[in-house]
């Protein structure tokens, strides 16, 4: 049975401080809760309402991995949830440390510089899963990766997909180069198109701000430019959609 100081310590972990000072982070419904469970992420409990949660198949993958769970009344799940219609159902997950990544059979990489709307951040990453690209770089003032709209909009592909945070991108990106990568970086301040570029078999796309775009450093520092094309007078493309469109390129070239 849960505790009255469990559940106001897991309560305070929609707080932003306390979930990274605790390194775990909530989320909630069934398809985030399923991804989770089986994906290598770290579920240390899970919550059900007590009258309306009825998955058999979920309750199964967590007794399968051995995890605890508590039913709630529906006035604590409420306080629990950080949605205006709490599904039901919140698993607390363990946040995953950055490591030194292994790159040997690494071929298609996504580098992201200030992204700053939770929601298209997750979006890459759905994106970035669907086209099974190896790794994420995100630097350093984007949003928080666990962030729970990214965390949503990413509808589970957070818990596929491998990805380093805090990222100095400028160093990174020369390194990847010394080992035989390509860098992209999308920007609309040149005239190669992305569209004639014949891509390097071992790629990664560099994609700036939604309102800026890329830092002046980053378009300076020798990478390849290149642009999408457009075909009105569009101001400009939705970041995620850019994303989804050179990524299909990869891996149709």
């Amino acid at each position: 049975m849960l505790t009255a100081n469990e559940f106001k310590y897991y309560s305070s972990l929609k707080h932003k401080k306390s979930k990274e000072r605790e390194k775990k982070f909530l989320i909630e419904g069934k398809h985030l809760v399923e991804e989770c469970l089986k994906s290598t992420y770290c579920m240390e409990i899970l919550f059900i309402d007590e009258k309306d949660f009825k998955d058999k198949y979920i309750l199964s993958l967590a007794k399968e991995k051995k995890i605890r769970v508590e039913k709630l009344k529906s006035k604590q799940i409420d306080k629990l949830s950080e949605t205006k219609t709490p599904p039901g159902i919140i698993g607390v997950t363990r946040i995953k440390e950055n490591k030194t990544i292994d790159i040997s059979g690494m071929n298609l990489m996504v580098a992201l510089d200030s992204i700053n709307d939770p929601g298209n951040l997750g979006t890459i990453i759905r994106t970035a899963y669907w086209y099974s690209a190896d790794y994420l770089l995100i630097g350093s003032d984007s949003v928080d990766i666990y962030n729970p709209k990214v965390v949503r909009s990413s509808q589970g592909a957070i818990f596929h997909t491998n990805f380093a945070t805090e990222v100095n991108l400028i160093n990174e990106l020369k390194y990847f180069r010394t080992q035989g990568f390509q860098v992209y970086a999308l920007t609309t301040h040149t005239k190669k198109k992305l569209s004639s570029a014949i891509l390097n078999p071992k790629s990664i796309f560099l994609f700036g701000s939604e309102s800026h775009g890329l830092s002046d450093k980053l378009l300076r520092a020798g990478f390849e430019n290149v642009k999408i094309e457009g075909y009105s007078d569009c101001e400009s493309l939705n970041i995620a959609v850019t994303v989804g469109i050179a990524l299909d390129k990869f891996r149709n070239r």
